[in-house]
Formats: C-alpha cells, structure tokens, sequence
C-alpha cells in the first residue's frame, strides 16, 4: 500500500497534521500494545515496590505509560521526517485503558 507524502515545513520535519497513516497500521497496533504493557508494568510495580493501593496503582500505571506515549510523539516531533501524530496518541490511550482493565482485574478493588 502506497503511504501519502507528507507536507514538511522548511526544516524538513512533517507538518503536525499530516498524520496520513492508517488506523489498522503496524505503527498504531505497536503504540496501543506499548501503552498496554507499560500501563501493567508500571502499575504492578507501584503495587508491589512501593505498595500504593488500588487508586494509586491506576493513576501511577496509567500517568507513566501516558507520559512514554505522548515524550515519543515530542520527540518524533523533533527528528527530520517525522510528525506528531494524534493517531498515534489515540492508539496510546487505548492501550492505557486497556491495561487499566487488566490491572483491574489483577489487583482487585
């Protein structure tokens, strides 16, 4: 599948709306599956290192996977042919939610 060309400013990064990748794309499935993980990763260890109970296991997973996600969009913001993509963000909160069912599910209320 031929990707769109993307507008670049005079710098040579991709404008920020010019997030022209699919929603079913690669990309998007590897966004949602980091933020997942992150999010349990994250929450499990507040859990069982610092022993935060079951609100703080859930904002702490969900505030570092977000943080990870939205740092990478800033960051491709910032490197030569690449964009921030919303999408992207998108795929990341999914994920977060995700994980946060997971974690539910895990640590109990």
């Amino acid at each position: 599948m031929a990707r769109v060309p993307s507008p670049e400013n005079e710098t040579g990064n991709v404008l920020p709306d010019a997030c022209t990748d699919h929603w079913l794309a690669r990309d998007k499935a590897l966004h949602f599956a980091g933020s997942l993980a992150a999010t349990v990763m994250s929450g499990l260890w507040t859990d069982r290192q610092l022993g935060y109970h079951h609100d703080g296991v859930l904002t702490a997973g969900a505030g570092i996977s977000l943080l990870f996600g939205v740092s990478k969009e800033m960051n491709d913001m910032e490197r030569p042919g690449n964009h921030f993509c919303w999408k992207d963000i998108v795929a990341d909160i999914l994920g977060v939610f995700t994980g946060l069912l997971v974690l539910e599910t895990m640590i109990g209320g």
